[in-house]
């Protein structure tokens, strides 16, 4: 099995809008289902491969997303994968949510979304973008970028 995993602290001019980016490529890996713990704000995963089946909690139906948006809960969302799996995740701030994906963070507060009902076709692009990329680094860098323009509303 191979695993990589990085994370990193997004640059400054982010800081009030995102706490952290990490990255995690499994391969090779045999089919789980996780309890994810709650993180203070929203995680947005974008899967560079493969799709996810998530639920808000445990008592809710397993839902298969690419890319998705979990507000904060007060216990673990559920996730299964196949065995291989190839994401970034952002986790943003209340003021980041807003900035970045354009709703306010109490609307996905114990909810897990498809980020294209969030973000449209950009959720598409962006995805495709930083699969295109080689490495961790050159993948925050991309990502930064993006958020970035998200925040301050520039062209990417």
């Amino acid at each position: 099995m191979e695993i990589s995993f990085a994370t990193t602290r997004p640059c400054p001019g982010l800081a009030a809008h995102v706490r952290a980016l990490h990255g995690a490529r499994v391969v090779g890996g045999l089919p789980e289902r996780h309890l994810e713990l709650p993180v203070a704000g929203t995680a947005v995963v974008l899967a560079l491969e493969h799709r996810w089946r998530i639920a808000v909690d445990e008592s809710s139906p397993l839902e298969r997303h690419h890319s998705f948006a979990g507000g904060l809960t007060l216990g673990p969302a559920v996730s299964e994968h196949a065995g291989a799996f190839e994401v970034v995740e952002m986790v943003l701030t209340p003021v980041g949510t807003a900035a970045v994906l354009g709703v306010p963070a109490a609307t996905l507060a114990g909810a897990v979304v498809a980020l294209d009902d969030v973000i449209g076709a950009d959720a598409a692009r962006l995805t495709q973008r930083l699969a295109a990329l080689a490495s961790w680094s050159a993948r925050f860098a991309a990502l930064e970028r993006w958020l970035l323009a998200r925040v301050w509303r520039r062209p990417v």
